[in-house]
This record gives C-alpha cells, sequence and structure tokens, in this order.
C-alpha cells in the first residue's frame, strides 16, 4: 500500500468509530463463533491485522494480550488513547517487520480483498511468519458471488472479492488448512426484512442457518490453520 492508502483511510475512519452497521455485528458474531470452535484457546498473544477503530480488537482481549496494526496512523493514534492497554502498530502491514512465531491467533476482517491481486499470497505468507506453528487465523472477506447476485460494490480504493473456491485455494497454497468455512449472513442489512423476520424469530434462525452453511451470506468467513513451519519467501 502507498501513502495514498494511509491518506484515504485516514479520511475513510475519521467519522466511523463508532458507526459500525449491523454487517460489521454479524461478521464479529461470525468471528467469535470461529473462536469458540478452538479447543486451546490459551493465547498468548493475538494479532489484529487492519483493526480500524480497535472495536473488535478490544474484544479480542478477552482471550489474551493484543496487538493491532492498521495503516491509518491517525486512527491508531486515537486507538491509543481510548484502549490504552493495548498496543497498536502504525503501517502498512506487508512493511512491518514481523515478530516471527509469536502470535497464536491472527485475526484479519475485510482486509485482503484491499490488498493487489499480486499480493494477496505475500499477505497470507506475512501472517505466516507472526503465527507459531499450528496457529490459528480468522479470516473474513466479501463473498463475491453473492455480491455480484445483489450488484453491490465497495467503497474503498481497491476491491476485489472472493469466490469461494478462490479463497480455499489461496488459503491452501499459502500453508493453511481450512477448519471451518461459513458466511455471515445479510438480512440484517434490511431494516424491513430484519424486523420481519426477527418477528418470526424461528423462520429467521432457520434462514440464518441456511444462509451460513450454504456459503450464501455476504461475508465468507473462515477458520485456518497453519500447517507448518514451511513457509514462503517473496
Amino acid at each position: 500500500m502507498s501513502e495514498v492508502d494511509r491518506e484515504f483511510y485516514n479520511k475513510y475512519w475519521k467519522n466511523r468509530r463508532t458507526n459500525w452497521g449491523s454487517d460489521s455485528i454479524n461478521r464479529q458474531v461470525a468471528i467469535f463463533y470461529c473462536i469458540e470452535r478452538i479447543k486451546n484457546k490459551n493465547f498468548e498473544q493475538i494479532l489484529d491485522i487492519g483493526c480500524g477503530p480497535g472495536i473488535l480488537t478490544n474484544m479480542l482481549s478477552k482471550y489474551g494480550n493484543v496487538i493491532g496494526i492498521d495503516i491509518s496512523d491517525e486512527v491508531v493514534k486515537e486507538n491509543r488513547k481510548v484502549f490504552p492497554n493495548i498496543e497498536f502498530i502504525s503501517g502498512d502491514f506487508l512493511d512491518i517487520p514481523p515478530k516471527r512465531h509469536s502470535i497464536d491467533l491472527a485475526v484479519s476482517s475485510e482486509v485482503i480483498e484491499h490488498v493487489a491481486r499480486d499480493k494477496q499470497e505475500v499477505f497470507l505468507s506475512r501472517i505466516s511468519d507472526w503465527l507459531k506453528p499450528y496457529g490459528y487465523l480468522i479470516l473474513t472477506v466479501p463473498n463475491r458471488k453473492t455480491m455480484e447476485r445483489l450488484h453491490i460494490d465497495g467503497n474503498q480504493l481497491r476491491e476485489n472479492p472472493f469466490y469461494s473456491d478462490d479463497l480455499r485455494y489461496l488459503l491452501s497454497n499459502s500453508g493453511f488448512e481450512i477448519v471451518k468455512f461459513l458466511t455471515a449472513h445479510f438480512l440484517n442489512e434490511n431494516k424491513l426484512i430484519r424486523k420481519t423476520f426477527w418477528s418470526l424469530r424461528e423462520v429467521y434462525c432457520l434462514i440464518d442457518y441456511v444462509l451460513r452453511n450454504t456459503h450464501m451470506g455476504l461475508y465468507i468467513v473462515v477458520l485456518a490453520r497453519k500447517t507448518s513451519l514451511n513457509e514462503k519467501r517473496f
């Protein structure tokens, strides 16, 4: 990423510190669902890549010490005031020297789709550098199939959403074993739909279950595990 990216995200996060929509909440629920699928949750160190305003970072801190990284120096500066007990690092993740094999769990929510396609495998390799052997990664990305069906466009500098099979291939090729692969639903995006289905809670829960497990939700959520010490060098 570049100085242009840094300036863009400084502006992007300026008015979004507390203005998180239901889609963000859905992703958080899915992320913590994945964490609960991990049998040994003795996390000494957690890494939140692309932490934004630090809301998820702070929630992750109940599981262990957390480091939050974001390219926006302004949002990191504010995070340090709001969450003084959490370590935040400002910079491009690909340019930050990794603390090799120090992380038990890495979380990257809605980040890799903003990385240039020819750098996405490098991005995952860098995460692997940080992770301990057999450490875990939770990754969320927009579901390209659903975005195309709903004619949804992104609103950031670079948008490279994933088809499910492409993401599976990229993770496997980068040395990760998929433990759980699901999608976060999108019913809450529309207030009328949310109100209608919430009045019929059993129907809502059934549809939510179907969307998650047929991979038709708006966001793909993956729990993966680093398979070995073998790491690619770029």
